[in-house]
């Protein structure tokens, strides 16, 4: 199973790195999260990246756009993280 979870801001803190734990401990019985996040800094893309969790965002395309844009670009991430989820396996 595939879990897309959205975070507004993804920088190393505590928030975060509760949320990182939990994909952790969710990956050992087979379920693998997803991150799509708003605003990433580069330290918080590298501890998620680090420990193998995939993250869909960039610090530096993400960091200066506009929050109607950021919107947007997160909605389309969200949409395309669903139809992947659509797609019949066999």
């Amino acid at each position: 199973m595939r879990v897309a979870r959205v975070i507004a801001v993804l920088e190393p803190g505590g928030a975060q790195l509760g949320a990182l734990r939990l994909s952790l401990a969710l990956r050992g019985h087979g379920i693998e999260s997803r991150w799509l996040a708003g605003h990433a800094t580069r330290e918080g893309l590298a501890l998620f990246r680090t420990h193998g969790v995939d993250v869909n965002g960039s610090a530096c395309q993400t960091a200066l756009a506009p929050p109607l844009r950021r919107m947007r670009s997160l909605r389309a991430r969200v949409r395309r993280a669903r139809s992947s989820e659509r797609t019949p396996t066999s």
